[in-house]
C-alpha cells in the first residue's frame, strides 16, 4: 500500500501515519508540509526511503520510523533536517548504515538504532556533538572501536546492551565526560572483556550501570572502585558464586543494587556496611541457605527488599524506618504461618485504632514479621507481626515486649488473647509475646 495525501497541509506541524499497511513512500510526498515539526511513520511495512524524501520539511525536529522493514537508508536522506532533535530507526532490519549517514544532524538529541542487524556502528557518531541518549541494544555488534564515542561530549545515556561484544577497550568511554546511564548487559565478554579501569573515566558523573549476564570473573572490586557517585548498580544473572566482601565500599551514594537469579548461599556479613544510602535490593531467585542476622543493619534507608527462596529459614533483622516493602518466598509465609510482607494500609489503619500509627517494619531471627512501635503507651513494645490463617485471614497482631509494657496495654484495657514466654532474644532476659485478637481494638 502506497501512501496518498489528498490535500496539502502547509501550516500542519504534525502528522501520525502509523499503522496504515504502507509499504512505500515516493520522492515529494511531504513536500508541502513545509511546517511539520513531527513525523511518525512507525508500525508499517516501509521497506525503502528514497534520497530527498524529507528535504522540504526544514523544520522537523522529530521522525520515528520504528517497525518497519528498512535493511538500509540512503546516503544524504536526512542532510536537510538541520532541526532535527529525535531520529527513531529501531525494530526495522538494518545491516548497514553509511557512514556520514548523521553528519549534518548538528542539534539530534536521541539516536534511537536499537533493535536491527547492525554489525557496525563507524563513523556514524563524529558530529553529533549534541547528542544526549544514543541507543543501540539488541543488535549484532562484535567491536566498537577506540575513538567511536569520542566527540560525543554531551551524551547521557548509552545502550548498547544485547550485543555480540566480547572485549571493550581500556579508553572506549574516555571522552565521554557527560555520561549518567551505562547498559553492557546481555553480551559476550571474556574474563578479560571489560578491563580494569574502563570505568574510570566516568567516576565523576555515572549513576546508573548495568551489566547483567556479565561474566562472573568481571565483577570485581577493581571495576567499581572509582565509581564513586554510582547510584543504581544491576547484576543480575552474572552467576555469581560469591560476592567479596569490600566491593560496594566505594560506592557511597548507592540507592538501588540487583542481584538476582545468580548462584548466592550465603552474602557476607559488613558486605553493605559502607551503603548507607541504600534504599532497595532485589536479591531474589538464588539458592541462599543463609543470611548474616546483621546484614542488613547498617541500610538505616532501606525501603524496599526483595528475596525469594525457598530455602532461605530465616531473614536479617532490618532496621530502616523508610521500609516499605518486603518480599520474601512462600515456604517462609506457610512455614511460620505468619504474614511476611509488611502490612497493608488496611492493616495499618486497623492497628492505629489500638496503638498509634505503625511504622519500621522489620524481621527479625525468630521467623515473626515484625515492627517498631513508635508512641505513647506503647513505647515499651518493641516488635510487632501479624498471625494470619492459611486463607490469610487475620486471627491477631503479634506484639513481643517486657513486663512493663504488659501492664500498659492491661491499663489501656486493650484485650489479651494470649500471653506466653518466647525465647530470650538478646541473651540478657526474656520477652513476653502477646496476641492482641482483633475483636479487642
Amino acid at each position: 500500500m502506497r501512501l496518498s495525501l489528498e490535500e496539502s497541509l502547509d501550516q500542519k506541524t504534525s502528522l501520525d501515519l502509523s499503522q496504515r499497511g504502507l509499504t512505500s513512500v515516493d520522492a515529494g510526498q511531504f513536500d508541502s508540509y513545509v511546517a511539520l515539526e513531527y513525523l511518525y511513520l512507525g508500525k508499517n511495512g516501509i521497506r525503502f526511503l528514497p534520497s530527498g524524501i524529507f528535504d522540504k520539511l526544514r523544520n522537523l525536529n522529530t521522525i520515528k520510523l520504528p517497525q518497519n522493514l528498512l535493511t538500509t537508508v540512503p546516503a544524504g536522506v536526512f542532510d536537510q533536517l538541520i532541526n532535527l532533535e529525535t531520529l527513531d530507526i529501531s525494530k526495522n532490519g538494518l545491516e548497514t548504515l553509511p557512514s556520514g549517514l548523521f553528519d549534518n544532524l548538528k542539534l539530534l538529541e536521541t539516536l534511537g538504532l536499537s533493535n536491527n542487524h547492525l554489525r557496525n556502528v563507524d563513523g556514524l557518531f563524529n558530529h553529533l556533538v549534541k547528542l544526549e541518549h544514543l541507543w543501540l541494544y539488541h543488535n549484532r555488534l562484535q567491536n566498537l572501536p577506540v575513538g567511536i564515542f569520542d566527540n560525543l561530549k554531551s551524551l547521557k545515556s548509552l545502550a548498547v546492551s544485547n550485543n555480540e561484544l566480547e572485549v571493550l577497550d581500556v579508553k572506549i568511554f574516555s571522552k565521554l565526560s557527560s555520561l549518567d546511564y551505562l547498559n553492557l548487559s546481555g553480551n559476550k565478554f571474556t574474563p578479560t572483556g571489560l578491563p580494569d579501569g574502563i570505568f574510570t573515566p566516568l567516576s565523576k558523573t555515572l549513576k546508573d550501570l548495568r551489566l547483567e549476564g556479565t561474566h562472573p570473573l568481571l565483577i570485581s572490586p577493581e571495576k567499581f572502585a572509582s565509581l564513586t557517585g554510582l547510584e543504581k548498580l544491576n547484576l543480575q544473572g552474572c552467576a555469581l558464586e560469591t560476592v567479596p566482601l569490600g566491593i560496594f565500599d566505594p560506592l557511597k551514594n548507592l540507592k538501588e543494587l540487583v542481584l538476582n537469579w545468580n548462584r548466592l548461599k550465603t552474602l557476607p556479613a559488613g558486605l553493605f556496611d559502607k551503603n548507607s544510602r541504600m534504599e532497595t535490593i532485589y536479591l531474589g531467585g538464588n539458592p541462599f541457605e543463609s543470611l548474616p542476622s546483621n546484614l542488613f543493619n547498617r541500610l538505616q534507608r532501606l525501603e524496599f527488599l526483595f528475596i525469594k527462596c525457598d530455602e532461605l529459614q530465616f531473614l536479617p533483622v532490618l532496621n530502616s524506618s523508610y521500609l516499605k516493602k518486603i518480599e520474601i518466598s512462600t515456604a517462609l509465609k506457610t512455614k511460620y504461618k505468619h504474614y511476611k510482607n509488611p502490612p497493608t494500609q488496611e492493616t495499618l489503619n486497623l492497628i492505629s485504632s489500638a496503638w498509634c500509627r505503625c511504622l519500621n517494619p522489620i524481621v527479625d531471627p525468630s521467623g515473626f514479621d515484625i515492627s517498631s512501635i513508635p508512641g505513647n503507651f506503647v513505647c515499651n513494645a518493641k516488635h510487632f507481626g501479624l498471625l494470619l490463617d492459611k486463607s490469610e485471614e487475620l486471627l491477631g497482631i503479634i506484639l513481643r515486649g517486657g513486663n512493663e509494657f504488659y501492664e500498659t496495654l492491661q491499663k489501656e484495657q486493650i484485650g489479651i488473647g494470649c500471653v506466653k514466654n518466647s525465647k530470650k532474644f538478646d541473651g540478657s532476659f526474656t520477652k513476653y509475646i502477646f496476641l492482641v485478637e482483633p475483636n479487642c481494638m
